[in-house]
């Protein structure tokens, strides 16, 4: 790791905070692309429950969240 070298090509825990100027290769490039778009669907789906267009099953606004992660990466 601070020799540099990619430890496991399946984890990218430093994509959503590597920048644009620091991609080396083409599988990186793909990765943040895919990492920004799911940031951008997460914020669409956030604003659509807070606006209150997505509701619980009873048909009532979402008033608590709860979030279940695995690791630090959250």
């Amino acid at each position: 790791m601070f020799a540099g070298r990619k430890l496991s090509n399946t984890a990218a825990h430093d994509t959503l905070k590597m920048r644009e100027d620091g991609i080396s290769d083409t599988t990186e490039a793909d990765a943040i692309e895919n990492a920004r778009e799911a940031l951008k669907r997460i914020e669409q789906f956030s604003e659509r429950v807070r606006s209150g267009e997505v509701t619980g099953y009873s048909g009532k606004a979402l008033k608590n969240t709860l979030i279940l992660g695995i690791g630090g990466s959250f």
